[in-house]
């Protein structure tokens, strides 16, 4: 993997990276996670090839809760070299150590994946959200420049529940993100666009406590969601 790379995620997508090393004498390479780093919660490492090029994949995909969550992996990768005390030692001096490379992937708020089987609103209804088919052709119906994202040209579809047949991966956005402003808390916030504080937290779980949210801090939200208070 390319040193410093960056991958995106969404929750319900599978995220899939190689990390491979070779060696030009043919001797064994081990590929292993540098000490102090570990996989996202879910991830798995699976062995695709060993020997003087090894390979593995990282297969992952993120579930409710990680959104808006960002997660770095370094690996290391070395050559078995004969005469080493031990199956997988290198060298003290490290010069059959190459450079380490790590991975940061970033998972993304307001955007799921809606599987083969999945109508767009059932989908909504699994993640708890006070979703209509007015707000979800609203958050998909125009181009939004993401090309991972489709429009939904036909809100009839929605209604009807004939999406049944959407594309396994496909992303579809739930609302806007907004930044948090100098001196907004996340009450004015959801009164602003009448919705909740707890709808905000649900929408973004990584804030932990609302009282300590800071400028910029990115929230997904739905507007509309109620006419009470918050």
């Amino acid at each position: 993997t390319e040193a410093g790379a960056e991958r995106l995620g969404h929750v319900g997508c599978q995220v899939r990276w190689m990390v491979a090393a070779e060696e030009q004498n043919n001797y064994t390479m081990r590929v292993e996670l540098v000490d102090g780093y570990s996989l996202p919660d879910g991830a798995v490492l699976e062995d695709i090839q060993e020997g003087s090029r090894t390979q593995k994949d990282v297969v992952w995909t993120p579930v409710r809760g990680q959104e808006g969550s960002e997660f770095t992996t370094c690996f290391r990768a070395y050559a078995v070299v004969p005469g080493g005390s031990g199956d997988a030692m290198k060298q003290e001096d490290g010069r059959h150590e190459l450079t380490h490379r790590c991975v940061t992937v970033r998972v993304r708020r307001c955007k799921y994946c809606v599987g083969p089987e999945d109508t767009l609103l059932v989908k909504m209804k699994e993640l708890t959200l006070d979703m209509n088919w007015l707000r979800l052709w609203a958050a998909n119906g125009n181009e939004d420049g993401d090309d991972l994202t489709s429009t939904i040209e036909d809100p009839g579809l929605l209604t009807t529940g004939l999406l049944d047949g959407v594309q396994n991966g496909q992303v579809v956005n739930i609302g806007p993100v907004y930044k948090l402003q100098n001196g907004e808390s996340l009450m004015q916030v959801a009164a602003r666009f009448r919705t909740t504080v707890r709808s905000l937290l649900e929408l973004n779980p990584d804030i932990a406590d609302e009282n300590t949210v800071q400028v910029g801090q990115e929230l997904c939200l739905i507007p509309c969601t109620t006419s009470m208070p918050v």
